[in-house]
């Protein structure tokens, strides 16, 4: 069974295939793809594909904190040095 031509399904595929450099977007949804287990092939049954992607749990990915968490001293020190500075900058101004 093949998929018909104007199908957006296979439009995407094809052109994902076919392109030299990926961008960041295509580069997902191939890993994507691999990790749902759906293979190229899957695509052409639109029933199996559907109940592929119904089945695929997808997992959240987790943002790291990049920064460490400021403690509460620190965040008092930063707040005395900003209005320090904001009422230096504001007595300069007049």
């Amino acid at each position: 069974m093949r998929m018909d031509d104007t199908r957006l399904t296979k439009k995407i595929l094809l052109h994902t295939l076919k392109l030299k450099t990926t961008t960041t977007w295509t580069k997902q949804v191939k890993i994507d793809l691999e990790k749902a287990k759906i293979k190229i092939t899957d695509t052409e049954d639109r029933k199996k594909y559907r109940q592929k992607i119904h089945d695929w749990e997808v997992a959240s990915e987790i943002k790291h904190r990049t920064t460490a968490k400021w403690t509460e001293e620190r965040r008092t020190q930063h707040s005395e040095r900003m209005k320090k500075y904001w009422e230096n900058k504001k007595n300069n101004r007049l």
